[in-house]
């Protein structure tokens, strides 16, 4: 039998540096089947056609984790995607979360030392 559940407030995607950019695009692209994506140190600066795409599309359904160390780890262009999704009307703790985590670098270490963060975010009980 299937053992998952298969409607969207149970399916997230996540990931990590470029992994994080498709856990972030697909996840609005296909917000029907994912209800959330988690973005950690994500290089949404990659393609200019990323943020301009957010920017002229409606604000989806997909709640949005994302989080950057610093000063280097994506966090400049983490920080102003977070502000775009904003400026879309993604609401702060409800539509979308942002961390910075100082000092952490661009590597699997640090990524698992926060990855229970969007699993909290996303399945928190009520």
């Amino acid at each position: 039998g299937d053992r998952t559940l298969p409607d969207r407030q149970t399916c997230a995607m996540m990931g990590s540096s470029l992994g994080g950019v498709v856990s972030f695009d697909r996840g609005r692209e296909y917000s029907q089947v994912f209800g959330m994506g988690a973005c950690m140190s994500s290089t949404v600066g990659f393609s200019d056609d990323l943020r301009r795409r957010v920017g002229n599309e409606p604000k989806r359904p997909t709640k949005l984790y994302l989080d950057s160390g610093a000063p280097g780890d994506n966090y400049e262009v983490t920080k102003n995607m977070y502000e775009l999704l904003c400026r879309q009307g993604y609401v702060p703790g409800q539509d979308v979360l942002y961390f910075v985590f100082p000092e952490n670098l661009h590597n699997e270490k640090f990524w698992s030392l926060r990855s229970h963060l969007p699993y909290q975010y996303f399945f928190e009980r009520e």
